[in-house]
C-alpha cells in the first residue's frame, strides 16, 4: 500500500471545558453535529502496571457497544514517524521487523493525532465474554486471538505468556460517539469519561497523504477559528484513559487544589531548540507551551503571587515572560539554576491566600519524582518554612490537565513522605 491509497485518520483534542456541560454531555452546536444523542460504548484496556504492552508500542482494547452480546477485541501495534520519514520508510521498517503487510486480517492506517503521526496495524476479532472482570477469560481470550508478532515478542527475559500473568483489565470507560458534517467534513466526535472526568477527541478522515494534509490544515483552521483547538502536545486518549485508569490521584482536579493558594509550583520551562545551552531560546512550539500556561492559570483564576519567580537562563526566563508578560510580573532568581541553593526557595511559603509560580530546569527532587518532568512539567509542593522543608503532594502535565473536564469534587491532599 502506498501514500495515495492509505487509510489517515486526523485527530484533534479539543478543550472538555469549552466543548462540554457541566454534565459532561456534548455542546454539538460548537462543532456543527447533526446528532443529538450519541453512540454510548463501553471500552476496557488490557495491560500490566507497568504498561509492558503500551510501552512497546501495543494497544489491547476492548470495546462493547450497545445491543451486543460480543466484546471487539483490537490489537494494534503502532509505528512512530521518526524526524525526516516518510511512510514508505515506517512501512519498510515494519516489514524488516518481520510484520506481514500483506496479511488481509490486519488493517493498516496512519493515525495523524495533532502534528504526531504513527503507522498503525490493526488485527480486530470478536469474542463473547460473560463476565467482564473474569481475569483467566480475557487471558484466555488475549492468547487465543493474539497475531503471530505479539505472541514472539519479548520483554527481556519474559514472552507474551508471562506478561499475560500480569495483565490485569483496566475499566470501565464510559465512551459516546457522535457523527455529523462539518464544511464538507465527515466528522465524528468521541468523548471518554473516567471516574467522572472526561477527554474530547474530534476526527475525520482521509484517503491519501495528499488529501490528508489538505484535510488536516483545514480541520485545524475551523478548530482554531472557534478557539476549540488548544496547543497541540504529545497526549493522545488511550494514554489519558491508562493512566487515570491506573493513577488514581489523576483523576482529581489540580486545579480546585490550588484555589485557595499555599502551594509553590515547580515548572520546568518550556521546550527550546537545541540542546541544553543556557542561549538556547525556546522552539516554536516552546514559545506557544509557554503562553498556553499564562492563559490556563488565568483562565482558571489559581490565585497568584508576583511577581513569579524565573531562573535567568534564557530558556526558562523566556518561558516566564511569555506566560506573564505584563510589566513586573515576572522577576530572577539566581538561586533557582543552583541545585545547593535550591532549596531555599522552594520551601519558603507564599502570601496568604496565593501560590508562588517557579519556573526553572528539569530537577528530580531527590528521586521522589513518580515520573519525568518534562518540559512544562509541574510539581506541586507544600513549603513548610525555612529549613523546615516541603511536601511533593502531586506531579502534573499541565497542559493535559487542561484540556480534561473534571467531576465535581473537593480534593483534599494527600499525606506524603517526600520531605527533603
Amino acid at each position: 500500500m502506498s501514500n495515495v491509497d492509505m487509510q489517515y485518520e486526523l485527530k484533534f483534542l479539543l478543550d472538555a471545558n469549552q466543548v462540554l456541560t457541566d454534565e459532561h454531555t456534548l455542546r454539538t452546536e460548537l462543532v456543527h453535529l447533526d446528532q443529538s444523542e450519541g453512540q454510548q460504548m463501553d471500552i476496557r484496556f488490557m495491560d500490566t502496571p507497568q504498561q509492558d504492552f503500551f510501552r512497546e508500542k501495543w494497544i489491547l482494547r476492548a470495546r462493547l457497544k450497545p445491543n451486543k452480546d460480543q466484546w471487539e477485541i483490537t490489537y494494534k501495534k503502532r509505528f512512530d514517524f521518526s524526524e525526516g520519514q516518510d511512510l514508505q520508510q515506517v512501512m519498510e521498517h515494519a516489514k524488516e521487523l518481520g510484520y506481514d503487510l500483506e496479511d488481509p486480517t490486519c488493517k493498516q492506517e496512519v493515525d495523524w493525532s495533532g502534528s504526531d503521526r504513527t503507522f498503525d496495524l490493526s488485527y480486530e476479532v470478536k469474542a463473547k465474554i460473560v463476565q467482564a472482570d473474569n481475569l483467566d477469560e480475557w487471558r484466555g481470550i488475549l492468547v487465543e486471538n493474539a497475531p503471530p508478532m505479539l505472541k514472539t515478542q519479548k520483554w527481556g527475559e519474559r514472552d507474551f505468556s508471562a506478561i499475560l500473568t500480569e495483565t490485569t483489565v483496566l475499566g470501565p470507560i464510559t465512551a459516546h460517539k457522535y457523527k455529523g458534517q462539518w464544511s464538507g467534513f465527515q466528522e465524528s466526535v468521541e468523548i471518554w469519561t473516567v471516574a467522572g472526568n472526561s477527554i474530547v477527541e474530534i476526527s475525520t478522515e482521509a484517503k491519501g497523504l495528499e488529501a490528508a494534509e489538505s484535510s488536516h490544515r483545514t480541520m485545524e483552521s475551523l478548530l482554531a477559528q472557534q478557539n476549540l483547538l488548544l496547543v497541540q502536545h504529545k497526549i493522545s486518549k488511550t494514554r489519558w484513559a491508562l493512566d487515570i485508569l491506573q493513577h488514581p490521584a489523576k483523576r482529581e482536579d489540580p486545579f480546585l487544589l490550588l484555589l485557595h493558594g499555599g502551594f509553590n509550583l515547580y515548572f520546568r520551562h518550556a521546550q527550546p531548540v537545541g540542546g541544553s545551552g543556557d542561549e538556547d531560546p525556546l522552539s516554536e512550539l516552546g514559545e506557544a507551551h509557554a503562553r498556553q500556561l499564562g492563559e490556563i492559570l488565568r483562565n482558571k483564576k489559581i490565585p497568584l503571587q508576583m511577581p513569579v519567580l524565573s531562573s535567568p537562563v534564557k530558556r526558562a526566563l523566556q518561558t516566564a515572560v511569555l506566560a506573564f508578560p505584563n510589566e513586573g510580573e515576572v522577576k530572577t532568581d539566581e538561586r533557582l539554576p543552583r541545585v545547593d541553593e535550591l532549596q531555599q526557595v522552594l520551601e519558603k511559603k507564599p502570601e496568604l491566600g496565593t501560590n508562588q509560580v517557579l519556573v526553572a530546569h528539569y530537577h528530580t527532587f531527590k528521586n521522589q519524582l513518580q515520573e519525568f518532568l518534562n518540559h512544562l512539567g509541574l510539581v506541586i509542593l507544600q513549603p513548610l518554612g525555612a529549613e523546615q522543608g516541603y511536601q511533593i503532594l502531586r506531579q502534573v502535565d499541565i497542559l493535559q490537565a487542561s484540556l480534561v473536564k473534571y467531576g465535581s469534587g473537593v480534593i483534599e491532599p494527600a499525606a506524603s513522605n517526600d520531605n527533603n
